[in-house]
């Protein structure tokens, strides 16, 4: 699908000729996106790609229409047939661009506070993110999710911070596709991954994490931790091999499966 096939799918009602700065935005794997001017409004096409494990599109769809608008980009159209999503863009920094003007001391309270009321203002997912199914589609064999053995919420679950866009009014959420209930312990590996945080801090993460939002959870943080962490680049490691086994030839996506697996193996 081209994205002059999408926006004919999603806005039939717009003149082609009337568009004004078509750009690609770099970053994505399994999606295009682009920015667009329309009538004087900015707007986000999702030109979908392959079709991805786990991804379902009328569960996504379904998804971002009871999301709250406080969370997420407004969707305006979504064809659940091809994937294929029109939303308004959203103004701000991206998560991974602003952290750095952040002080040492700020960063651990923002990300729990962010999280803690993330996960408690989402629905119910409606399904689990059946981790062990997505890695054996992925063609990823030697190695096993670990139980966590802790609570289980509605968990966004591929929170990296290239799918958070700081604004004036708060941290958007972007990239719904994977929300599904899990150990939301899981989100905040994964966003501290993802900042490429100091490693010592993430057992105090987790424990504030525990004391905010879970004070009657009896449940030993560093287990959880460390289940928490296996499974996650569990899933960095299965989501790069599948990119690779379908032809991606990406640097970065060669780097992520060898740092995967290195992470594995400790």
């Amino acid at each position: 699908m081209s994205i002059n096939e999408a926006i004919a799918t999603l806005a039939p009602e717009w003149q082609l000729d009337a568009i004004e700065n078509i750009e690609f935005l770099a970053g994505g794997y399994s999606n295009s996106n682009y920015s667009v001017r329309y009538a004087g409004r900015e707007y986000v096409v999702r030109v979908p790609g392959r079709v991805q494990p786990f991804v379902d599109r009328a569960h996504e769809q379904a998804w971002l229409e009871n999301l709250p608008l406080n969370i997420g980009a407004e969707v305006i159209a979504f064809d659940r047939q091809t994937g294929a999503m029109l939303s308004r863009w959203v103004e701000g920094t991206l998560l991974v661009d602003w952290w750095g003007s952040l002080q040492p001391s700020q960063e651990p309270s923002l990300l729990v506070s962010f999280l803690v009321d993330l996960h408690s203002q989402l629905p119910d997912a409606g399904r689990i993110y059946d981790l062990e199914a997505l890695v054996d589609a992925y063609g990823v064999s030697e190695f096993r999710p670990l139980l966590a053995n802790g609570s289980v919420t509605t968990c966004h679950n591929d929170l990296n911070p290239w799918n958070i866009i700081v604004t004036e009014d708060g941290w958007t959420t972007l990239d719904w596709e994977f929300v599904g209930n899990n150990d939301p312990i899981f989100d905040l590996v994964s966003l501290h991954q993802g900042l490429e945080l100091p490693e010592d801090e993430l057992l105090d993460l987790v424990r504030l994490y525990m004391h905010t939002r879970e004070p009657e959870l009896d449940a030993d943080p560093k287990a959880r931790l460390a289940a928490c962490l296996h499974n996650y680049w569990l899933r960095e490691y299965g989501w790069a091999v599948d990119q690779l086994a379908r032809g991606s030839e990406r640097e970065e996506v060669k780097d992520q499966r060898s740092m995967a697996l290195k992470k594995l193996r400790a």
